[in-house]
Order: structure tokens, then sequence, then C-alpha cells
């Protein structure tokens, strides 16, 4: 199995709290192949706490390997992070 972790920015996450919806897409680069997609289920908040959010096992080797999907490609991948941000909360600022 292979991991994919997405992570707000140290800077950010000192300063603001924000909620996402997020998704990994595998694209597969045969032509006529199907991209691979791994959605999370639900929002989530990215913050000071909690600054990456992702996916232990996104996809089994052996998927990502198979030639008839297309994945690889002269030993590349290609991957597209899917971000919709739905609000940002910004800390206040200390006085």
């Amino acid at each position: 199995m292979h991991a994919a972790f997405l992570e707000l920015h140290p800077d950010t996450a000192s300063a603001a709290s924000v909620t996402a919806l997020t998704a990994v897409v595998l694209v597969s680069q045969k032509d006529g192949g199907q991209d691979w997609r791994c959605a999370a289920s639900e929002r989530k908040s990215y913050n000071s706490e909690l600054t990456n959010w992702g996916w232990a096992k996104l996809v089994p080797l052996a998927d990502l390997r198979d030639a008839s999907r297309g994945f690889l490609k002269h030993d590349r991948l290609l991957l597209r992070a899917d971000i919709t941000v739905e609000s940002v909360r910004r800390k206040a600022a200390a006085a």
C-alpha cells in the first residue's frame, strides 16, 4: 500500500483554521484509461493542532504497478489533489 497526505502550511496553521473537502486522484496516463479517486468521506478541519490528514492505505502496490491501469509511465506517477476550501477562520491577532 502507498499513502498520501495533505498538509496545511505551518504559517497558515498558526494563523487560521481551514475547513475543506479533499481528494487525491491517481491520473491514468493511458489513452482511454480511468483515473482512480480517493475522496475524504467528510469535511476536514486543518489547524495548529491538526495540520495534516490523509490516507494511510491509498492504493495497493499491485494496482499501482498494473500496466493495464496506466498509472505508471516511464517510472512516473501523476497525482492530483482536489481541494475545495469551504471556510477559513482567522485567529485574532495577539494584543
